[in-house]
């Protein structure tokens, strides 16, 4: 996905972009980070908090680093004179107005897609919503202009690529983090989360039997509701 991103920002195609974000690793502990902030039965179960920031851990710097490692191969095939870089891809998102700030409308707004697609089983959604976010071509193109700004020798030059590559992973931090307050926020408007209350109260049972009980009423939650 990342390197299909990295090829899409090189030279400008919007539709290979549009299709690095269908196979996207980022949805998924994203998912779970949401889930978790609004069922306490989820956060105390052993690693799932450690996992879920483990995997977007990973997914993040994996795509960094493909950005890092593909700009010096595009250089010297000399793809970014072929393409006039930046292309218009790279170039719109760097920008602090034009995309910082829709940029957090648009993952409020997406954040809310996920909690319904998630609740209503509807995959296309949740598949809309990983194309609307746009979480993972920035962390490429952030790599991209990282990589770039080393490869010149002017210090201007090269602090103002710093500078843009800044910005589009800031970018997907403030998607990812709208995301995730917003779906756990609807979560919660939506009773998501009342099943694993009522299956934790009522009489004792034995360690083993409330485990099992627990996490059943935790998977009826998140597919069933």
């Amino acid at each position: 996905a990342a390197g299909m991103a990295a090829v899409g920002l090189a030279i400008n195609s919007s539709a290979t972009v549009v299709a690095s974000m269908l196979i996207s690793p980022l949805m998924s502990p994203i998912i779970q980070l949401s889930f978790a902030m609004i069922d306490s039965v989820l956060r105390s179960e052993s690693g799932f908090m450690t996992n879920a920031f483990r995997d977007f851990f990973v997914a993040t710097l994996g795509c960094v680093c493909v950005g890092l490692l593909l700009c010096p191969a595009f250089v010297w095939a000399e793809v970014d004179r072929s393409w006039s870089w930046p292309t218009e891809e790279m170039e719109s998102r760097t920008h602090v107005y034009r995309t910082l700030m829709p940029g957090t409308v648009i993952s409020v707004i997406s954040g809310i897609g996920v909690a319904n697609s998630l609740r209503n089983r509807g995959i296309n959604a949740l598949v809309g919503v990983a194309i609307s976010a746009s979480l993972l071509p920035p962390l490429v193109n952030s790599g991209i202009y990282l990589a770039w700004g080393f490869l010149v020798v002017d210090p201007s030059v090269a602090q103002d690529r710093f500078y843009r590559g800044w910005i589009s992973f800031l970018l997907t931090m403030i998607n990812v983090l709208g995301v995730i307050l917003s779906s756990a926020l609807w979560f919660r408007l939506r009773g998501v989360g009342e099943a694993t209350k009522h299956a934790t109260r009522g009489p004792t049972l034995s360690r083993p039997s409330q485990h099992k009980t627990r996490r059943k009423a935790s998977a009826y939650r998140c597919w069933k509701r």
